[in-house]
């Protein structure tokens, strides 16, 4: 499953509603992280829910104005929606959950409940809001609860109300539909841009062990180098060869702190074929040496 091979440390669970499947992979707070909120722009190749439990925190997007989300608050993402989040005071408790859908048997034509949810799914193309989240809310809670503290049948209870959240997703999604909701729109632009932006983004994350140039980037886009060039800079503000080395020193840092593999190790599969190169990017980027990175940060 892309997901999970994607996201290997976080938890996920695989869930079945009548004919449909759900592979849910949740926030790394759900296995004890520290709340935080995520300020660079990016883009995912699935869906992602994010809720807030208390505090309030501004949620951005590529092509619509920023969004402010309180106590209670959930939003639905759709994948290749550019975003980010921003602080509108202290960090809030936000609990979010990425999921994928498929039938649940493969090659049979009956699925009248996968059905409705991928067509419900696919015409959410922008950001979609509750309007009342408190269900949806509280579930999420009960679930980051039994995870940090588990207690006795805690993976059963975890999965009843994981079912019964994405039952009540799918619900609201439903009656959303029924209403003619603004936040589900077709727009033709905003769509072809999301799939570029997240053309670019799934470059960089496959390709970050690999000597590439931007060239390399206006081939995949089928694109000219100038044309990949200007996008870059309107996008990201960044040049090719400065995005390219942040979601390296991004990736090095979040595997200090997960694996145990040595520092040479990760400059190697994060593409740096000097050592001391790699050493002396980390330290330009975060301030401290990554030797010391992995032992501040390390639980």
């Amino acid at each position: 499953n892309a997901m999970s091979e994607n996201f290997p440390l976080y938890p996920s669970m695989k869930i079945g509603i009548s004919d449909l499947r759900v592979f849910a992979a949740f926030d790394t707070v759900f296995a004890g992280d520290d709340f935080k909120i995520s300020t660079d722009m990016h883009i995912h190749a699935y869906y992602e829910i994010i809720a807030v439990v208390s505090g309030a925190m501004r949620m951005d997007f590529t092509g619509r104005a920023s969004e402010i989300m309180e106590a209670d608050s959930v939003c639905l993402i759709p994948p290749g929606v550019y975003h980010c989040s921003g602080l509108v005071g202290d960090v809030p408790k936000k609990l979010a959950v990425r999921f994928t859908i498929s039938r649940a048997v493969a090659d049979t034509e009956f699925a009248p409940v996968y059905d409705a949810c991928a067509e419900m799914l696919e015409k959410s193309r922008e950001p979609i809001f509750f309007p009342d989240g408190s269900e949806l809310v509280g579930l999420l809670d009960k679930m980051y609860s039994e995870m940090v503290t588990p207690e006795f049948a805690s993976d059963a209870y975890i999965r009843l109300l994981l079912e019964e959240f994405f039952i009540a997703v799918f619900r609201q999604l439903r009656k959303n539909d029924r209403t003619s909701t603004q936040n589900i729109l077709k727009q033709i632009d905003v769509e072809e841009q999301n799939s570029r932006y997240l053309k670019i983004e799934n470059f960089f994350e496959s390709r970050l062990a690999d000597q590439v140039t931007e060239q390399d980037l206006a081939d995949y886009l089928n694109l000219s180098k100038r044309q990949t060039s200007r996008i870059l800079t309107d996008v990201y503000h960044r040049s090719f060869r400065k995005i390219l080395t942040d979601n390296r020193m991004w990736r090095a840092a979040q595997m200090l702190v997960t694996t145990a593999l040595s520092v040479d190790q990760i400059a190697y599969k994060v593409g740096y074929t000097s050592v001391s190169g790699f050493y002396s990017a980390f330290e330009q980027k975060f301030g401290v040496s990554a030797g010391r990175y992995r032992h501040e940060n390390r639980k």
